[in-house]
């Protein structure tokens, strides 16, 4: 976050949780927040002068709140630094821990604070001291200098979020989670506990968040909101019966996006279901599309699917086809005939409109991110799951068991953070300072390739959750032609995103000349 002299106003919202053993909020509960102001930690060339506080009280490092809805809130704000002196950027950056303490439990969190909007450049040298013709075994004429430039600027902070969860509510997520059988919900405490997970990586400041949950039909449990507290109630009260509506529940997350979603936010529907489509039919709209019409509750078709008239498309046509008809009446009991006969209205080549749940996503400006759960999808579910997430800028994940269940959901949270980047360029250098005076570089160091060690670059990340697909491997360049030409190094460093190191080492000669 940026430091209080950047923005007097800047202040982050910290929050605990206090559940039961159902996971059910707790209210009335006492959370006290500390901080402990003998981890405060300040780097850079600017001086401190002002330190973190908690709530609305200037100087206060400690407070007690009340849970409400399970969750006890108090406001940080961060330290602040003086103006940096003369010939100096601002490039200081102050880190504490703060304590939230609940009874006997005691949780820390890392808070840090900068004045740099964008990136920041730490510089190290392996020698500080060299020379020409010292006779010194301890002088060398060599030094390797390193330059570290990190996105972590207070102005670096990903786009908003608007995104929809939408969770498998069906009869079988009351099954064991490996059998396809039992009575146990393990599917939906699995699927409840990673929904939690995902809804508390989200910044409640900016980010929002969704629940659509879905069975024989597809309904919209809570709006976009950044209530915590909600989501988790809400989430935690599904109960499993009934069928598979997929598609609706894609329509339905898709459309309240489109309505309700920001313009600036970053969109996604997160679907996790345990199930084959068994109602409504494809969510790519592969096939013939029909209206109205009765859908088991039992099998699956990849050929037939419910034509939603809000969306248009498609060619509308009538005649003699094959159509699928219930038999046996609607239900657990129930899977299809197809019969052959006359059709009034029904509509072909929707799967190229925006019938197709994958166009409308992408016509949405919406990524959808889709996971298959505890059972083994037939390989045209998993094949429609990639091509509905491939084709909007997702990614589609089977999970086991709800240890991989939850880490996808991680995996697509820091993914959805991994927006806000910078394109970068650096040039090194041209003026170093001898006895106070500037004096061109060149005159005073040679570079010099060497294998392995001048001049590498790499990078890394801290977020590891995201997908980072800019991170250079370690490499070794030479630098020497360019060196010769103008005697200077150039480094496209192109694109640092948010929590990226990118990171050279170079070797420079005193010249003895």
């Amino acid at each position: 976050m940026a430091s209080r002299d950047r923005n007097p106003n800047v202040a982050s919202e910290l929050r605990a949780k206090v559940m039961d053993a159902r996971g059910n909020p707790v209210d009335g509960e006492e959370v006290t927040f500390t901080i402990d102001n003998d981890t405060i930690i300040n780097v850079g060339e600017s001086t401190p002068d002002g330190i973190p506080y908690l709530g609305e009280v200037e100087g206060q490092n400690k407070t007690s709140v009340v849970t409400s809805d399970g969750s006890a809130t108090t406001k940080f704000h961060p330290g602040s630094f003086a103006k940096p002196d003369a010939k100096k950027v601002a490039s200081s950056k102050g880190n504490v821990t703060v304590w939230a303490t609940w009874g006997d439990v005691r949780e820390p969190i890392e808070l840090t604070w900068v004045n740099y909007p964008y990136l920041s450049v730490e510089t190290f040298v392996s020698n500080d001291k060299i020379s020409v013709n010292s006779t010194d075994e301890h002088m060398t004429n060599t030094t390797y200098v390193t330059i570290r430039v990190k996105g972590d600027g207070y102005a670096m902070q990903p786009d908003p979020i608007d995104a929809v969860l939408v969770i498998d509510r069906s009869g079988s997520m009351k099954w064991n989670i490996t059998e396809d059988n039992g009575t146990s919900n393990e599917r939906m405490e699995a699927a409840k506990d990673a929904a939690s997970t995902f809804i508390n990586q989200m910044n409640s400041t900016s980010d929002r968040v969704g629940l659509v949950s879905f069975s024989s039909t597809a309904r919209r449990d809570v709006s976009l909101t950044n209530n915590k507290a909600i989501l988790e109630s809400k989430a935690n009260g599904l109960i499993p019966s009934g069928a598979t509506n997929m598609r609706q529940a894609f329509y339905e997350a898709i459309s309240h996006l489109d309505s309700k979603g920001r313009s600036e936010a970053v969109k996604a529907v997160i679907l996790m279901s345990d199930g084959d489509w068994n109602h409504h039919g494809s969510p790519l709209a592969h096939g013939i599309g029909l209206r109205g019409w009765t859908w088991s509750g039992n099998t699956i078709t990849h050929n037939y699917y419910e034509y939603y008239g809000t969306l248009d498309g498609g060619t509308l046509t009538s005649g003699q086809i094959d159509v699928p008809i219930v038999k046996n009446g609607w239900g657990e009991d129930g899977s299809y005939d197809y019969v052959n006969e006359y059709v009034k209205s029904y509509y072909l080549n929707g799967e190229s409109t925006n019938q197709n749940m994958s166009n409308y996503a992408i016509a949405k400006n919406t990524s959808l991110y889709t996971i298959t759960f505890a059972f083994e999808p037939d390989e045209e579910i998993r094949t429609a799951m990639r091509i509905l997430a491939n084709s909007t800028g997702g990614f589609y994940e089977h999970a086991g068991d709800g240890e991989q269940l939850t880490s996808i959901y991680k995996r697509i949270a820091g993914e959805l953070k991994n927006e806000a980047s910078v394109d970068t360029n650096m040039t090194v250098f041209q003026n170093v300072e001898v006895n106070g005076t500037p004096i061109a570089a060149y005159t005073i160091f040679d570079y010099k390739h060497e294998d392995h060690k001048s001049t590498t670059i790499h990078g890394w990340v801290n977020n590891t959750t995201g997908d980072y697909p800019n991170i250079p491997p370690f490499k070794t360049i030479n630098q020497t032609e360019g060196w010769k030409q103008d005697k200077r190094l150039h480094f496209n460093i192109s694109t640092i995103q948010l929590g990226q190191t990118w990171e050279t080492t170079f070797r420079l000669v005193v010249n003895a000349s």
